[in-house]
């Protein structure tokens, strides 16, 4: 019973840094629309700095728990440094290696010259936000799959070339009908941890809206990952699924057009 109060406990303070880290990262992609003009930053600027402002206490709380539980107990210690070898390990590595140069992409996509410039780096964007989900989501599980489907109207299809993962890429249309497009036309997730639903070869999945600004309207489409095990997929996945949806929604603001002098 120890053992699983323990396993529970590393599991909570890492969402929480998680959280924490990819809350600063979430604020940094508003930023970047704020500045490109093609966003209106009165209408983010809540967003932008409540999420910084949240990243940053939040990091705060987490450093300073850990240090309180480490003078604690000897228990406390080890659960400290396990926390914090998990963190400095895979967030090293995905910040480093997967979200840096992305948010570079997006940062080229934004403040490009010409409108066929900034559509074709957006369109890069997002096709390289699928092959971050499919490799930084539930890190250490090789089968993962993710798919990015864009709203038309009513209804969501598969963004030509944004599969990435394992076997093939989703022929689903999302509708009205659909759970997913009712949650994430209401700006929820969803996090299914048993596929009940003997059709599907994957038995858990991810689903993160994609959208800028509040409100329906503002919903551009869904980011989905799944998995072939239970258990594969953890609430710990959902905060860098929020950071990679919002630079989907950033990629796809883009094309609007490039940013006015002015």
């Amino acid at each position: 019973m120890a053992d699983e109060t323990t396993s529970e406990k590393v599991q909570n303070w890492v969402v929480g840094l998680n959280e924490a880290i990819f809350g600063a990262a979430y604020a940094v992609c508003a930023a970047l629309l704020a500045g490109s003009g093609l966003v209106d930053p009165n209408s983010i600027a809540w967003l932008r700095w409540g999420l910084l402002g949240f990243g940053i206490l939040a990091t705060v709380l987490v450093v300073v728990a850990v240090v309180v539980r480490a003078r604690s107990a000897k228990a406390d210690v080890k659960l400290s440094e396990l926390i914090l070898r998990e963190a400095a390990t895979e967030r090293h590595q995905l910040l480093d290696g997967d979200l840096s140069p992305l948010l570079q992409l997006l940062a080229e996509a934004v403040y490009a010259e010409s409108r066929d410039k900034q559509r074709e780096l957006a369109g890069l964007v997002r096709k390289t936000v699928t092959v971050a989900a499919s490799n930084v989501v539930a890190p250490g599980v090789a089968q993962v799959r993710a798919n990015l489907f864009r709203r038309s109207g009513t209804k969501m299809t598969l963004d030509p070339g944004c599969f990435s993962g394992r076997g093939d890429k989703s022929s689903r249309i999302l509708t009205k009908d659909d759970e997913t497009y009712q949650a994430t036309m209401a700006g929820k997730y969803r996090l299914v941890r048993k596929v009940d639903d003997p059709n599907l070869v994957y038995q858990t999945f991810l689903t993160m809206p994609v959208s800028a600004g509040t409100g329906s309207k503002g919903v551009m489409g869904v980011l989905t990952v799944d998995s072939l095990q239970e258990g594969d997929l953890t609430k710990s996945d959902i905060p860098v699924m929020r950071v990679l949806a919002a630079i989907a929604a950033a990629a796809y603001s883009c094309e609007r057009g490039p940013r006015r002098p002015g």
